[in-house]
């Protein structure tokens, strides 16, 4: 029984493990994204304007900038 409950535990512990470094790959590529939207900015595109919108919310980027992942 605690066999079960061990291999169970270590299962969601490697699935979240997994989510952390997709969440991780996916800030990484948004970051690329919203660097070359300051650098050559498109007024009339929807992308640039949600990706500024995203990086302006404190919210989404803390608990990158807190601990710093590259």
């Amino acid at each position: 029984m605690r066999e079960q409950e061990l291999k169970t535990e270590y299962k969601l512990y490697q699935e979240k493990k997994l989510e952390q470094q997709e969440r991780i790959r996916l800030f990484y590529v948004l970051e690329q994204l919203n660097e070359k939207a300051r650098q050559e900015p498109d007024a009339g595109s929807t992308g640039q304007a949600a990706i500024r919108e995203y990086f302006s919310d404190p919210d989404n980027t803390y608990f990158f900038d807190k601990n710093k992942l590259v």
